[in-house]
């Protein structure tokens, strides 16, 4: 017998005796095992290493040594150094190979169950130059349906690992550089199955190093033109948008969607920049421009979502979020790009799902936080409401009155009247509330009419009299639901409280200390700070609150302290008084603690007292 015939396999198998299946020819020629599903990508992505010509637009993958392999459909095929070229066309290019093993480029997308990703670049047609090329040379991990599922849902993913966090923010007065200076830490992203280690280096020479130790020089992206094209600042130490790179006004610009380019913010404004760690081969840390400005750091918190950018055309989906960085950028600042971080959300707790949004883990990364979800609460205002008369008003109703507990008025040079205030309406589920009113003209006065029939009734205020406000001094009423009126707090008679202006308006030289004598028992003394010149802000909040009652008006250990201790402990009752001869003085002292600092040269104070004259 000549041969041998196998009964369990059916072969023939002659005079070579019995083989082994990995001995059979045509393993790797032929897909004929349906039971596996089928794998593309490199047998081994350090065989390959690619890289993109701005010159000649040309994309090559190349072997580190003789060949490298590919794998597609079960076989596997030998291959050396590969070309392909695209046209001028802007926009994110996609390279491949496809079902036949040609290396192709598209600006489609295409499925990874009939091609294989090897790379991707995003062309600036404009500048002639490739602002970003994506790693893309994908192993046999996943076979070709679960790349694709991942692909499509999971995208780019942060290793729990605690790298890749911003360090080093001072939180300065934008004096220094290093106020608008940052560091990031290396750590590792996924990529479906490319494990990518982000790593800080002093000279970057290998695929995703970058320097980023502080300052970290990241390139910053941002939308251009009608038609929001992407283009690049390229990285330096600040990751943020100053005059010297968007060549408009003095201060930070950010990136409006109604015609891109850049809009400069406002002075004393904010603007966000957006940190993000991608599969980008040479910067792989990288900031994208906010795309809105806040003139306060509450609504910049607020405000700056990273699913409310539009970041359409670049792949988002392989790249995910680590960091919101909030400047606020000011005339007065002293540093290169007149800017100073304010504020730094962490993101690293969540999942890039789809390619513009991500699904957070963490309550202080959910967007929309300001939106009405929590129905146990009240609800907060928006701060103060600013607003100018120029004639008598019924049924007053500025912009923001329901949200808020703080009317600031001015006139435009006459005496008015207020004949009523619009009456709470439940949006904010406050029935009851408290209105502080405060008359800040030089000259004009503003008068609350008593039950004055010019405004409807539920708008009306009960005052007892009519109220009038002298300039700088204020009310605070109440509105009561069960009558439908506005009340003056601590009862009626033109009482409630009201303030009587101070007059002790000081320049601050940074040197002396001051006594202030008051001359009256005022129960609360606010210390305002008018104007700061050294950051070109007018009218901040109140910096500190004074009330007699067993406190100390400064704090150390000065001697002159104790004109503000000098209060026999018999003294129970709520409107505690100084004593002596030092009754109703302040000392204010120059800088550092005592006083916390109220002659701080470039500054403008005010003091004003309030006196509760309904309720003692």
């Amino acid at each position: 017998m000549s041969g041998v015939v196998d009964m369990a396999w059916g072969l023939s198998l002659g005079n070579s005796g019995v083989r082994a299946h990995s001995q059979l020819t045509g393993l790797l020629t032929g897909n004929d095992h349906n039971q596996y599903a089928p794998r593309m990508g490199l047998v081994d992505p350090t065989e390959a290493v690619t890289a993109f010509d701005n010159a000649s637009r040309t994309f090559t993958i190349s072997p580190v040594g003789a060949s490298w392999r590919l794998h597609m459909y079960g076989v596997e095929y030998v291959k050396t150094t590969e070309s392909v070229t695209i046209t001028n066309n802007e926009g994110l290019w996609l390279f491949y190979y496809d079902a036949n093993q040609v290396l192709r480029a598209t600006q489609e997308s295409i499925d990874l169950l009939t091609g294989a990703y090897v790379g991707w670049v995003y062309w600036d047609s404009t500048n002639a130059q490739a602002i970003y090329k994506g790693y893309e040379l994908h192993g046999l991990d996943y076979p070709a349906a679960v790349h694709r599922q991942m692909h499509n849902s999971i995208h780019t993913t942060y290793r729990t690992d605690g790298g890749l966090a911003v360090t080093d923010i001072t939180f300065g007065n934008g004096g220094a550089n290093a106020d608008a200076q940052c560091g990031i830490s290396d750590g590792t992203i996924f990529d479906e199955d490319i494990r990518i280690h982000i790593a800080n280096a002093v000279a970057p020479a290998d695929l995703f190093e970058q320097i980023l130790a502080t300052p970290c020089r990241l390139p910053g992206y941002y939308r251009d033109g009608v038609a929001g094209n992407w283009r690049i600042k390229t990285a330096d130490e600040y990751p943020c948008m100053p005059e010297y790179f968007t060549g408009i006004g003095v201060r930070l610009g950010y990136n409006p969607p109604l015609g891109w380019g850049f809009a400069e913010v406002n002075n004393g404004g904010h603007v966000a920049s957006w940190i993000l760690a991608t599969n980008n081969e040479n910067a792989p840390v990288i900031f994208v421009c906010g795309q809105r400005e806040d003139n306060t750091l509450r609504n910049a918190q607020q405000n700056n979502t990273f699913d409310g950018l539009d970041l359409t055309e670049l792949p988002f989906q392989e790249m995910v979020p680590i960091a919101r960085l909030i400047f606020q950028t000011s005339n007065g600042y002293g540093n290169a790009p007149k800017a100073r971080i304010r504020d730094y959300q962490d993101l690293r707790g969540t999942t890039n799902i789809r390619g513009a949004s991500y699904v957070p883990v963490n309550h202080q990364s959910l967007s929309g936080r300001e939106e009405d979800g929590h129905l146990q609460y009240f609800l907060g205002g928006i701060g103060t409401v600013l607003d100018t008369l120029a004639g008598d008003e019924d049924d007053y109703e500025p912009t923001g009155l329901q949200a808020t507990g703080q009317l600031r008025l001015n006139t435009d040079g006459a005496d008015y009247d207020i004949t009523g205030i619009v009456a709470p309406d439940g949006t904010y589920r406050i029935n009851n509330k408290m209105l502080i009113i405060v008359n800040v003209d030089a000259a004009q006065t503003i008068t609350l009419k008593n039950e004055d029939a010019a405004s409807v009734a539920a708008n009306r205020m009960a005052l007892g009299s009519d109220l009038a406000l002298a300039p700088y001094q204020s009310a605070l009423i109440w509105y009561d639901a069960t009558s439908s009126r506005w009340r003056p707090l601590g009862g009626g008679g033109g009482g409630g409280v009201v303030s009587k202006a101070i007059d002790h308006t000081w320049e601050g030289d940074n040197t002396n200390s001051r006594e202030i004598d008051l001359s009256d028992d005022y129960d609360l003394v606010l210390i305002f700070l008018e104007e700061d010149k050294n950051s070109n802000v007018n009218h901040l909040a109140m910096a500190y609150a004074f009330k007699n009652v067993y406190g100390v008006f400064v704090e150390g250990g000065a001697t002159n302290d104790t004109k503000h201790l000098a209060m026999a402990s018999s003294d129970t009752y709520w409107q505690g008084k100084m004593t002596g001869a030092d009754a109703n003085k302040i000392l204010l002292s120059a800088t550092g603690n005592d006083g916390r600092g109220t002659n701080y040269t470039g500054r403008t104070y005010r003091l004003v007292g309030l006196k509760f004259s309904s309720m003692e």
